[in-house]
């Protein structure tokens, strides 16, 4: 079991760094989940891949529609819930190794397959929690083909757990050797959780760009900023960072106090008005997973359809009309995730 201080040392590796010239701009949603934020570089005939789609696209139209090429991948969905010119859809997964059994290739395999030689592209990865074995089975030459990355990190409180931990810190510091941390963001469809005494946002989203791009300082930024949102509108805030290894260290007192309170003033921005009726209803995932396997038995196209599979499943779980536009989102989420460990 790590010790406190590999714990300590560990989140050290998420320490983000300040640009000094490029600026951040948010991609995708602008509300809520679906939407990252990338260094402001973007530029039509850039290539995106786009690792774990489900049901949410955004990201994918907004660059698409900035002219950009974006390759989707994801073997858990039949089809693409929204189309575009610019997209290209390939019904496949990603993994450390080639795993053809499971349609599962690794990023350089679908690089090459796609015949790309191009050095400036972009890589979108939301993979629930493959992430470190993709990292660190992947040759460091394949990701410096990307000059910038948003990965969804998962899982993060299991930082006290020897091979979660020792997959991390191999995996990060094998990015920080050629990128920089730029931009983090806490998905709110989890929280912050105490780990060794320190508190771990379960779900972190990191934006990174290659070294050679920027020059970077130290971090003075308290997220959530105006770029980011919630990921689960309404019902809960977003997660203030305004904790090691994400609060500034070399802001004066009275600006990092100012800061502190715009942060926290976007952190409820969308945070519905107090209501004196219930709450909206806690689903679990095991009650997700089975209500899904029911589904899928009788309807096995609902597999492709993730929308109307978790409007079905919010059906079957008696979720009030009332409480659907809350309740629906973390359906999703912990559809998605049970497809992505195979329990569907």
């Amino acid at each position: 079991m790590p010790s406190y201080d590999q714990v300590f040392d560990a989140l050290k590796l998420l320490t983000p760094r300040e640009m000094k010239t490029l600026k951040r701009v948010r991609i995708g949603n602008p509300e809520g989940d679906g939407g990252y934020v990338l260094a402001n570089r973007i530029r039509a005939g850039q290539k995106v891949y786009s690792y774990g789609v489900f049901d949410e696209v955004s990201f994918d139209l907004d660059l698409a529609e900035r002219g950009m090429e974006v390759f989707l991948y994801d073997h858990t969905i039949e089809r693409l819930v929204a189309d575009h010119p610019n997209f290209t859809f390939v019904r496949e997964g990603v993994a450390g190794t080639n795993l053809p059994s499971r349609s599962l290739y690794t990023i350089a395999h679908h690089i090459q397959a796609n015949g790309h030689d191009d050095n400036d592209m972009i890589l979108k990865m939301d993979i629930e929690g493959m992430e470190w074995e993709v990292i660190n089975q992947t040759d460091a030459g394949v990701f410096r083909r990307f000059e910038q990355m948003v990965i969804e990190m998962h899982s993060l409180t299991l930082l006290d757990r020897r091979i979660y931990h020792e997959n991390f810190v191999q995996a990060m510091t094998k990015l920080l050797e050629d990128f920089h941390i730029v931009h983090v963001h806490a998905n709110n469809a989890e929280s912050v959780y105490p780990v060794c005494g320190l508190p771990i946002p379960y779900l972190l989203e990191v934006t990174l760009i290659r070294k050679d791009l920027d020059q970077v300082g130290p971090w003075r930024t308290i997220v959530p900023t105006a770029f980011d949102a919630a990921n689960i509108k309404g019902a809960r805030p977003d997660l203030l960072l305004n904790f090691f290894p994400f609060l500034p260290t070399d802001l004066k007192p009275a600006r990092l106090e100012e800061k502190m309170r715009i942060a926290l003033k976007q952190a409820h921005a969308t945070l519905a008005p107090a209501r004196s009726e219930p709450e909206a209803p806690v689903v679990k995932r095991v009650t997700v997973t089975e209500t899904a396997k029911a589904l899928f038995a009788e309807k096995p196209q609902m597999k492709g359809r993730p929308r109307e599979a978790a409007g079905a499943i919010a059906d079957r779980l008696k979720v009030p009309a009332d409480k659907r536009e809350e309740v629906l989102p973390e359906i999703t989420r912990l559809l998605r995730v049970s497809q992505r460990k195979g329990e569907l």
